[in-house]
């Protein structure tokens, strides 16, 4: 088969774990790690106080509810968008999800991994270290893996793919595996976009900040699926318990995973009856693409650097003044060897008003007032 050009040249993955490597690299869904601690210090004693939202919007309706109701903006439907009119003047405008605080350059660049990367390059911005490779690459990809026992991520490269990542870490015994498990979720796409991601494994609490302008108004810690064991009731009962916690909640249940896939993603054997406290989580590879599992707001916890390395994140692009940014981090007090994942200007606002746990934001009127604001320069 034609092995088509790599998107650049690949670098040597560096085997560093600043945060200490994981007991068991083979079983990321029994492995001690800051997800688990967190899980543990943060969300179990407050998981009897879950929000729950009965009527949530997405995106757009967010913006036009905001935008009328709480701004006196006018917003004018044209073809798939909406222009936002304020006193006469246009101040700004949304398609499909997209704010006019986006540019093109910047939404390009954020949708291939390996060229925002680049960006984050050229800005000093600290990265996950990745190679990619077309589907048709096995044997240099499998060439090029990282010597010794170090770990990686292997992913489909295009965001626009929502499965297919691996969620047990991957060594050269299982490199196959997950190479055809990502080549398979690339299939939709069309021949020439069809490329695979080999990031670096690292742990971390996986945060996302939404910045606009100059400032972090917003942050999110998310966490996988996950169940903690009582001593009495199977890992079965204790999915069966957690997916009926999803129900109460129209955000959450629309995302609702099924029972055999989230004992699948789990690792765990359904009849095994977990240790009182003891938390058995979906997976500890940081997707972020995916979107799935809970989240808890920590913006009046977030550490100020950790804001100003999001901050920096978004101004790496030109034109780019509204994105999330996702970040992985030691702890929220600690932006020491914290490292960007990547940015997402077409971010699903609503998961920042519907967190499962912590205070809601209304990321939306901080959008909005940016653009009254830069309307009025």
């Amino acid at each position: 088969m034609h092995e088509y050009p790599m998107c650049y040249e690949p670098t040597a993955l560096r085997p560093a774990y600043p945060w200490g490597m994981p007991d068991s690299i083979t079983d990321a869904a029994h492995t001690k790690s800051l997800a688990t601690s967190f899980i543990t210090d943060s969300i179990t004693p407050q998981r009897h106080s879950r929000n729950i939202w009965q009527n949530p919007q997405n995106t757009v309706d967010i913006f036009l509810e905001d935008a009328r109701s709480r701004r006196r903006i006018i917003a004018k439907k044209v073809t798939t968008g909406f222009r936002f009119i304020r006193g006469g003047k246009t101040i700004g405008g949304l398609d499909s999800g997209i704010t006019t605080l986006v540019s093109h350059q910047a939404l390009r660049a954020s949708r291939r991994p390996q060229v925002m990367r680049h960006y984050f390059a050229a800005s000093d911005v600290p990265c996950l270290p990745a190679d990619t490779y077309h589907v048709s690459q096995f044997t240099v990809a499998q060439r090029n893996l990282p010597t010794g026992d170090m770990p990686v991520v292997v992913r489909p490269a295009s965001p626009r793919v929502r499965s297919g990542a691996t969620t047990t870490l991957v060594q050269r015994e299982n490199f196959t595996d997950a190479w055809e498990t990502a080549a398979q979720a690339c299939h939709a796409l069309k021949p020439l976009e069809r490329f695979i991601e080999i990031q670096e494994y690292r742990q971390g609490l996986q945060l996302r900040i939404y910045v606009v302008g100059e400032e972090a108004v917003a942050a999110l810690v998310r966490i996988p699926f996950h169940v903690v064991g009582d001593g009495l009731l199977t890992i079965r009962e204790l999915v069966e318990n957690e997916l009926q916690e999803w129900r109460k909640c129209n955000y959450l249940s629309r995302r609702e995973p099924t029972l055999p896939d989230v004992i699948t993603r789990l690792g765990s054997i359904p009849d095994d009856v977990p240790l009182p406290g003891e938390v058995r989580l979906e997976s500890q590879v940081s997707d972020f693409g995916r979107g799935e599992g809970i989240s808890i707001d920590v913006t009046d916890q977030l550490d100020a650097e950790l804001a100003e390395l999001a901050v920096d994140t978004m101004w790496a692009f030109p034109g780019l003044a509204a994105t999330a940014v996702d970040i992985l981090a030691p702890s929220l007090e600690n932006s020491s060897d914290a490292v960007v994942v990547g940015i997402d200007p077409t971010a699903d606002l609503g998961e920042f008003l519907y967190p499962t746990f912590g205070r809601s934001r209304r990321v939306t009127l901080r959008i909005l007032d940016h653009m009254i604001a830069t309307a009025r320069r």
